[in-house]
């Protein structure tokens, strides 16, 4: 058990800000899996269940690690705030129309 996360187990740090236990400091560094479960249920023959999951990830070449760990925190806020509304999110607004000239000239 982990003291300090609220959890007891996984790494509950935040290594942007360089808080709380950040995996390779208290326990060398890993690969960390997860595994969800949940239940039991007692359901009917006939019952339905909606089951809303998220799952993000995110690597772009020539982004150091932590920078994208603010990214999935940025997407992760994102992603609730759109189920928070019901997914009743705002129009996008339209493709512009981009034309170029008929030429043979390089545009730089």
């Amino acid at each position: 058990m982990i003291v300090g996360c609220s959890n007891g187990e996984s790494p509950c740090g935040d290594p942007q800000t360089r808080t709380g236990w950040i995996d390779g400091q208290i326990l060398p560094a890993g690969d960390r899996r997860i595994g969800l479960a949940s239940g039991p249920f007692v359901m009917g023959a006939t019952d339905t269940q909606e089951v809303v999951v998220a799952e993000s990830a995110r690597a772009i070449p020539g982004t150091d690690r932590l920078s994208c760990i603010g990214l999935l925190k940025f997407y992760d806020q994102q992603a609730q705030l759109a189920y928070n509304n019901f997914f009743d999110l705002p129009t996008p607004p339209p493709t512009p129309k981009v034309t170029t000239p008929n030429s043979t000239a390089r545009l730089f």
